[in-house]
């Protein structure tokens, strides 16, 4: 009777874990600065937990966690005086065990990265893409952000699965300024951008903590493949515009359009690369493939058409399509009265 009731238990043990490791991996990336609160504050009276974990509890559903492996990750700086206080680390993880108790917690700390926002996420990227199961989607939030649609992660994934995994979503943000849902905010990708950019530069290097965000979905815009979910609704409650937490830095026109060509170039030569069969099944890309040119001699008529994606530098260079492109002319061309 007894091995008959072990036999039972291991079996279940088996088959649980077996269903763990079929769920694909879902990495929430957040960093997060104890700026603008005392020191000796509880750790529970952090935006992290009074703002984005209390709207966690309820924007992660039950089908979520039945479908993904879903772990956060989360960046401070070292020497931060709430965050990398003597013992945090223990206080963060019984908290989290505690508020979010099948979301896996990871603590990143890092040297030298104060408010270099780019730099802190292509660091958590490449974290949470490393070791035996790397994560297949990354969503980026902030801690003092509230999700404000049930089911976001299911409809960002089943968003980005039906391109094929191919381009990014950016959550639909209620702006303080603009028109909600007009500005790409906290992007969501799978791991082909990886593939694309490498795991340690998910971002392009030159952004130090404003615009990247904005950098993705304009590279992805070329291809038809970026899009602002209306059913992953964020709320930037005390950073962005307003009252940010740092001090912005953009890059300047030039460099901003450099990077968003660079990019593109790069996403057209990965798709370059890709089996006809591969590129067919992304729905943005329906019509762009090509055939070879025949050579002159008509040697290559008999053979199978090579279809590829194809395409002209005109065709990646930073154009009307641009999420800042009216800025540009008006402020670094004059184009625009």
């Amino acid at each position: 009777m007894l091995v008959k009731l072990l036999c039972a238990v291991c079996l279940c043990v088996i088959l649980g874990l077996v269903a763990a490791s079929s769920k694909e991996n879902v990495a929430l990336l957040v960093p997060v600065t104890s700026k603008g609160f005392d020191r000796n504050i509880e750790m529970e009276y952090m935006y992290l937990f009074t703002h984005l974990v209390a709207s966690l509890q309820v924007a992660i559903t039950e089908a979520d966690y039945e479908a993904y492996q879903i772990s956060l990750y989360l960046a401070i700086d070292s020497g931060d005086s709430v965050y990398d206080r003597k013992g945090a680390g223990k206080e963060l993880q019984k908290l989290f065990s505690s508020h979010l108790p099948r979301v896996s917690f990871k603590l990143l700390r890092l040297d030298h990265h104060s408010q270099k926002i780019a730099a802190i996420w292509n660091k958590l990227v490449q974290r949470a893409f490393s070791g035996k199961r790397p994560n297949d989607y990354f969503i980026f939030l902030s801690d003092d952000a509230v999700v404000e649609s049930e089911g976001f992660v299911g409809n960002i994934v089943t968003t980005l699965a039906d391109n094929n995994n191919f381009g990014v979503v950016a959550f639909h943000e209620k702006h303080k300024y603009a028109k909600a849902g007009s500005w790409p905010t906290f992007p969501c990708f799978h791991r082909t951008h990886l593939e694309i950019f490498g795991a340690d530069a998910a971002f392009d290097p030159v952004f130090v903590n404003s615009y990247v965000d904005i950098w993705i979905s304009d590279v992805y815009r070329a291809f038809k493949s970026d899009v602002i979910l209306p059913e992953a609704i964020i709320l930037n409650t005390v950073g962005g515009q307003e009252s940010p937490r740092y001090n912005p830095t953009f890059p300047g026109w030039d460099t901003y359009i450099a990077a968003v060509e660079r990019g593109r170039r790069r996403v057209a030569a990965y798709l370059s690369s890709l089996p006809s069969e591969r590129i067919e099944t992304i729905p943005a890309m329906c019509g762009r493939l090509t055939a070879a040119t025949v050579d002159a001699t008509g040697e290559t008529e008999e053979e199978e058409e090579d279809l590829r994606f194809r395409w002209s530098p005109r065709e990646l260079s930073y154009g009307p399509e641009g999420y800042h492109y009216a800025d540009y002319c008006r402020q670094a061309a004059g184009c625009i009265p």
